[in-house]
Order: structure tokens, then C-alpha cells, then sequence
């Protein structure tokens, strides 16, 4: 949360510092490893957070406190927010979890109030899709700039589709969190 913190202050306050620190410690780990070839800082991987945590660890309350650490620092009008879950078991889980913290949250259907600045849309990964089906979404519906949080998210990662789901789900200047 401490991490959340300094980041999301420095993101929304003070970016060319934020980049400055980034570069730093690229050029510092290049140089301990000896390495030229490490990538580089893309300043639009600055708005994307990924957090290692085991199972138990408490992310869902991890989760819950970035979301208002977000709202906190940022004044930026999203679109959506979206729970983006590996499939409907947890995503009920996360329903049951957003209403013990207080948090609306509804299962994703696109009659939802995206309007409103705090309902956080939850959906399975497996209901994303190029165009729209019978239980499925079609990815465009969720063009704009979203503030988008992945539980699970490794277990989508296994090719380039969910990772260029995943990058039209957030849009050019949306905010994304992994865990």
C-alpha cells in the first residue's frame, strides 16, 4: 500500500520525477549486469501496476485499497472500472467481497450505469471477445479510458490475445493494475 502510494502521488504529481527514477534504475541494473540490452522505459507502461502475491496474501483487500488510493490521487474521468477475473467463480467471490468493503460493484452487463464513479464492473476474461456472442462481449464496447483491475492475470497471459484484450480494455490513457 506504501508502494501504491509513492507511485500514485508520483504519477499524478510529479511524472517527470517518476520517469527520472525509472531511468536511474534501468541504468543502475544495466550496469551491475552488464547489460545493454535491457529495455527501456516506455512512458506508457508507466500507467500499468503488477503485483506478485501468493494465495492468501490478501489481494482482494489489496485491490480494494488501491482503488481508493486511485480515486484519491487522480482527478481523471474513466470510463469504466473493471474487475477483469480468470472465470465466474471468482468473480462472484469478488462481488460478495466488493459489498463486505462497501464497494458497488455488479456483474458486468452492459445495461450497468458506466456513468457512475465508483460502480466497479466485474466480468470473466472468457466473456472478452472480438465481436459480441451469446454470453460474450465484444472487446470495442469497452473503448475509452478505463480504470482496470486483473485478478489472476498470469493465467490469461499464455498468448497475444489476452494481452491485446487486455490493452484495449485500459485504452490510451487508462490505468490498469494486475495481481
Amino acid at each position: 500500500l506504501l508502494f501504491t502510494e509513492i507511485y500514485l502521488d508520483l504519477h499524478y504529481n510529479d511524472r517527470e520525477k517518476l520517469k527520472q527514477e525509472f531511468d536511474q534504475a534501468i541504468d543502475d541494473k544495466r550496469t551491475e549486469l552488464d547489460a545493454d540490452d535491457l529495455y527501456t522505459l516506455e512512458e506508457e507502461n508507466l500507467s500499468k501496476l503488477a503485483y506478485w502475491m501468493a494465495t492468501g496474501s490478501g489481494k482482494t483487500l489489496i485491490m480494494h485499497a488501491n482503488l481508493w488510493q486511485f480515486q484519491k490521487y487522480t482527478n481523471q474521468d474513466v470510463e469504466n472500472i473493471l474487475l477483469i477475473t480468470p472465470d465466474s467463480g471468482l468473480t462472484e467471490q469478488h462481488l460478495e467481497e466488493f459489498e463486505e468493503s462497501g464497494i458497488e460493484a455488479e456483474r458486468f452487463n452492459p445495461g450497468n450505469d458506466s456513468s457512475s464513479d465508483t460502480l466497479v464492473n466485474v466480468l470473466d476474461i472468457y466473456k472478452l471477445r472480438d465481436e459480441k456472442g451469446e454470453k460474450t462481449h465484444a472487446i470495442e464496447m469497452f473503448e475509452g479510458d478505463n480504470l482496470v483491475f486483473v485478478d489472476e492475470g498470469h493465467k490469461g497471459a499464455q498468448g497475444d490475445t489476452w494481452i491485446n484484450y487486455r490493452e484495449q480494455v485500459i485504452g490510451e490513457n487508462g490505468f490498469s493494475f494486475e495481481y
